[in-house]
């Protein structure tokens, strides 16, 4: 199967604070490493596979492209940003690895940089949160939501939250 995408670096763009001046090619595998990991851990293998394999066609039934708009979509979005958000002030070169500065610009600190992570995971597990809460009352709508086994991501069913440390 090709590698499919539930949105594209110009949604990232569009629905997170990231500028239009980062590299859209680059933010491709970020937005794949964001569903691999964390959308699909919360959607479970069967249904992720079944969003994959309906978007490649370009057939999306209608209760199908409802959850992939209302909910899906937020959580890849920002969890994208949280995998992408580290890597943009570096660059991987043959040369070696080098920040790279803006001409107007300061550089931000490691907290600064994890505190805008925070942001972006806070809001991802938000819209993960209200998935799993409209899965919990509509999962006969999705079949594929319960059919996972053997070595499939069971869909996770607990999204609460985990922070507030002192």
């Amino acid at each position: 199967m090709a590698q499919v995408l539930f949105v594209s670096p110009a949604d990232v763009i569009k629905r997170t604070g990231i500028n239009g001046n980062v590299d859209r090619d680059q933010m491709i595998q970020f937005i794949k490493i964001a569903q691999d990991i964390h959308v699909q851990g919360i959607m479970g293998t069967r249904l992720f596979e079944k969003f994959k394999t309906d978007i490649e066609a370009g057939n999306i039934p209608t209760n199908y492209q409802t959850l992939l708009d209302d909910y899906i979509q937020d959580m890849v979005v920002h969890y994208a940003a949280v995998e992408i958000l580290p890597y943009i002030h570096y660059k991987v070169a043959n040369g070696g690895i080098y920040t790279k500065g803006a001409e107007n610009g300061t550089n931000v600190t490691k907290e600064e940089l994890d505190y805008l992570v925070q942001k972006e995971r806070d809001i991802a597990e938000h819209y993960a949160r209200r998935f799993v809460d409209h899965m919990s009352f509509n999962n006969a709508t999705y079949p594929e939501y319960n059919q996972n086994n053997n070595d499939d991501m069971y869909p996770s069913k607990n999204q609460n939250f985990a922070g507030w440390v002192l």
